[in-house]
């Protein structure tokens, strides 16, 4: 399985999200599926985050922006390593998922990737997960994702797989965003102060 993808851009399928979906069992394919904005899940979502919002730690502050996918994978397939700008909390619903879940190899390497990705780059990294974490997911399993955390997904078991991951950028999560756009490097390439490490203003 490729978990690193060369120059970050996976390949992208000449199908409508529709056929994509129906032959999902022999496309080798995952596709992300938003219904945050679909009224026939509105009551289920609202549910959900009922439920959470009371385990947020109370560091996290207030839940800023919220959204919810559906994930669906071919068995067998990949998500590059990468990193997610909000809090992910994935529900596995069906077939098997491995997530590997790591670090960066230094402070400095996670703050230049975290800063171009506030300013359009992919999420995908060069470089696997450094001392990486692995969770077998069966339905009814679930995991916690904290936002820039470098993870990588694979589909188990030879089956097609769906989880519903929920995305939560807390008010801690901004402000952490809005500290790496503004410690963005120089066009001349200087390096940008670590961010955290620095005297408040």
């Amino acid at each position: 399985m490729d978990t690193v993808v060369p120059g970050g851009s996976v390949v992208q399928l000449d199908l409508s999200p529709g056929e994509i979906v129906r032959t999902i069992e022999t496309n080798d394919c995952w596709i992300v599926l938003p219904i945050h904005h679909a009224p026939a899940y509105r009551e289920l979502y609202d549910a959900l985050l009922n439920e959470i919002r009371p385990h947020l730690p109370a560091s996290q502050g207030a839940i800023v922006v919220r959204q919810a996918v559906f994930f669906l994978a071919t068995g067998g397939s990949t998500t590059p390593a990468h990193i997610d700008l909000e809090h992910g909390l994935l529900l596995h619903l069906r077939g098997g998922k491995e997530v590997r879940v790591g670090a960066f190899p230094d402070a400095a390497t996670a703050q230049q990737k975290i800063e171009r990705m506030h300013f359009g780059e992919h999420r995908n990294l060069a470089e696997e997960p450094r001392d990486a974490q692995r969770f077998e997911l069966r339905p009814g399993d679930g995991v916690h994702m904290p936002a820039f955390t470098p993870h990588v997904v694979h589909t188990t078991g030879g089956q097609v797989s769906l989880s519903l991951t929920i995305g939560l950028k807390t008010e801690a999560t901004m402000r952490e965003s809005a500290v790496h756009r503004a410690k963005r490097p120089s066009a001349a390439g200087r390096q940008a102060p670590l961010a955290g490490r620095q005297p408040s203003i």
